[in-house]
């Protein structure tokens, strides 16, 4: 009779909770609702918020750009006229600035030689061979039509025949019918964009001057310089139109070259060939007032109206079924007195309840034997993976001993490194004579994935000498944020993260006994844990394989 009554005086106690759940589940629906919308509406002021931002920066930059070009105009004709008053150009021009070569030459093209030189007045020496390439670039490029009515044309004109980075040039209508030229690096003539990364804004933005085939001519992040962005949707779809006249500016939203979703506005200053653009990356922190003062607040008041719903359905609902409990808790108590009452005398309960207890604590045992099975496994795991990690270094060291030839060697590293880092792993070989690092062998590519073809990039004399001075002490030099291999990386395999070591050796005859060389450099694409993990095997191979490797070159 007493457990019919409890499940009845139960019953009526959920009826009863109806009348609290309907309103309480109201205010959740309304809290979220209203926090949905209000998040929807600070998304839409954080995306205009980032678009302004991109814009103002554009503006500002694009004027910039504008002026410098002006201020080249102005000074290519006073050193015109300086000219024609047979005195030096440095007479009325004390500052040349950015001007590193300047030419005078007909409309027609058929005299420049005589006329172009660099000027003395620059930061930038250049030898005879530039100043004349600069020359004929000149008469082959220009385009007279563009500088009519006060206009400018440009010519572009590498620096190196093996680099990426070019001059830029600036044509104008000079007096006498002739056509003054100037050449500048783009990097430093254009300074606002080289430091382009604003601080305030986390680092956030990035700008760039873009050329009209789509080659990278200056940017913030200096190893894009000379990267060609014309494959971009942005380039595709909105830069491109505004070379063939549909406009000089614009704004969106895009997939920049690194997959990054990003705010971009661009600008055509002048009327030269040239676009300037500023990315602002998505879910950074704002510089703006708008981004601080609406876009957050909105994103605050969404969060705290969802909240708050949800705390009021759950205290409400928390309250009720506290309420219940204890009342089904009270005539549990009671049921289970009068059953102890009833069951007085009889011994067999008594068995049960201990019985019960020793079956709990058994339980218990058997939840922390399996919680120290599974630390066990988890520590002869880990044993399993260091014995296995010095097992496939020993086995390196063992066969690289046994080779012959220094490509056999760098295959044997490459395979091994490439194996126990679960990434693609490539060695380029350094030759001294041009100063170059060339794609020796490659391992660990899917099927179809392998970059291909012949790969190279130059080494200079810094990153030599840096890669020296880690070797005197004691050091692997860390080659990941060289240049020229990042972009070369970036192009052939559209991979942005990778490590990278130098293999060094040291030279054992005549005058280069005992002085440290670098042999080549060892790239493992796609780092991430397993790389991190095994850094200290993997730079021991390295270090084997630098002095079986320049044993191997003296052997020959």
């Amino acid at each position: 009779m007493g457990k019919k009554n409890g499940r009845i005086a139960t019953m009526r106690n959920w009826w009863h909770g109806w009348y609290i759940l309907v309103p309480s589940s109201l205010a959740l629906i309304c809290g979220v609702v209203m926090g949905l919308r209000l998040l929807a509406a600070g998304d839409d002021l954080e995306a205009a918020a980032m678009r302004s931002e991109a814009q103002n920066h554009s503006v500002a930059l694009g004027e910039a750009v504008r002026g410098v070009i002006e201020n080249i105009r102005a000074k290519s004709l006073l050193v015109q006229q300086a000219g024609r008053a047979r005195v030096p150009a440095e007479s009325i021009v004390p500052s040349l600035g950015e001007i590193a070569v300047w030419s005078e030459f007909e409309i027609s093209g058929a005299r420049v030689g005589a006329s172009t030189h660099a000027l003395t007045g620059t930061a930038m020496k250049l030898d005879p061979g530039t100043v004349a390439l600069f020359a004929q670039a000149a008469a082959e490029q220009f385009r007279i039509e563009d500088i009519k009515d006060g206009g400018t044309t440009i010519l572009r004109m590498k620096r190196d025949p093996q680099g990426a980075a070019e001059w830029l040039g600036f044509g104008f209508q000079g007096a006498g019918g002739k056509v003054v030229a100037a050449m500048v690096d783009p990097v430093t003539a254009f300074p606002l964009i080289a430091k382009t990364s604003s601080a305030a804004a986390g680092g956030s933005l990035r700008a760039y001057l873009l050329a009209q085939d789509g080659t990278v001519l200056s940017h913030s992040q200096g190893a894009y310089i000379g990267a060609d962005f014309s494959g971009t949707g942005a380039f595709r779809d909105a830069i491109r139109p505004l070379f063939q006249g549909t406009g000089n500016n614009g704004s969106g939203f895009f997939r920049a070259i690194d997959q990054s979703d990003v705010a971009m506005s661009f600008i055509r200053p002048a009327r030269v060939p040239l676009v300037v653009v500023v990315e602002r990356i998505a879910g950074a922190r704002f510089s703006g007032l708008l981004a601080q003062d609406s876009g957050v607040w909105m994103r605050l008041a969404a969060q705290i109206a969802a909240v708050a719903g949800m705390l009021v359905f759950f205290i409400v609902v928390a309250t009720w079924r506290f309420g219940l409990r204890r009342r089904a808790d009270a005539a549990a108590d009671m049921q289970e007195e009068a059953d102890m009452r009833e069951d007085a005398g009889r011994p067999d309960m008594a068995v049960g309840l201990e019985l019960s207890g020793y079956i709990a604590q058994l339980d218990r045992a058997k939840a922390e034997e399996n919680i120290l099975r599974n630390e066990l496994m988890i520590a002869e795991e880990a044993v399993k993976r260091a014995r296995q990690e010095t097992d496939i270094v020993a086995s390196f060291e063992r066969d690289s001993a046994l080779a012959r030839d220094p490509r056999q060697v760098a295959k044997k590293m490459v395979d091994t490194v490439s194996r126990l880092c679960s990434s693609p792993a490539m060695f380029f070989a350094f030759h001294e004579g041009i100063r170059a690092a060339v794609l020796s062998t490659e391992s660990g590519f899917d099927p179809g994935g392998s970059p291909g073809g012949a790969m190279s990039f130059p080494v200079d004399q810094t990153m030599l000498e840096a890669t020296m001075h880690a070797v005197t002490r004691g050091e692997c030099a860390y080659l990941s944020e060289y240049p020229p291999l990042a972009k070369l990386l970036l192009a052939r395999t559209g991979v942005a993260h990778f490590e990278a070591w130098a293999v060094t050796g040291f030279g054992r005859l005549g005058r280069a006994a005992g002085i440290p060389r670098l042999l080549g450099i060892l790239v493992v694409l796609r780092a991430g844990t397993e790389s991190a993990s095994r850094r200290e095997s993997v730079i021991k191979m390295i270090r084997t394989a630098g002095l079986v490797y320049e044993n191997t070159l003296l052997s020959q």
